[in-house]
């Protein structure tokens, strides 16, 4: 039989499994990065006048990185891109995720 975890072990391991997800997600992030970046521009061409900072809802931001809410979660949390929540909705600043996606290394081929 194992040995059932402590509160602190769960979350743990649930935090290393997080950890490695994120990076795994970071790296196809990196290879898809200027299909996101022109997904993001062509975002805001159609639904945006200017370029000014424009906030988006979480779903939009899962469309345009080609994600899942899990890694959005997970860069959020990490502070990779900021979020605030408003009546029960999570909006993001486009220009931050835009910045954040520019700022991913180059990928190797």
């Amino acid at each position: 039989m194992l040995p059932t975890l402590t509160p602190y072990q769960k979350r743990k391991h649930r935090e290393a499994l997080d950890e490695i997800y994120l990076e795994k997600q970071l790296v196809f992030l990196t290879q898809q990065k200027s299909e996101i970046l022109f997904a993001i521009r062509e975002y805001r061409k159609k639904h945006f006048n200017s370029y000014r900072n424009h906030f988006v809802h979480s779903r939009t931001v899962v469309k345009l990185l080609q994600s899942n809410k899990r890694t959005i979660r997970l860069l959020t949390s990490n502070k990779y891109i900021s979020s605030f929540a408003l009546c029960n909705h999570i909006l993001f600043n486009l220009t931050d995720v835009r910045d954040f996606v520019k700022s991913l290394p180059i990928p190797d081929f």
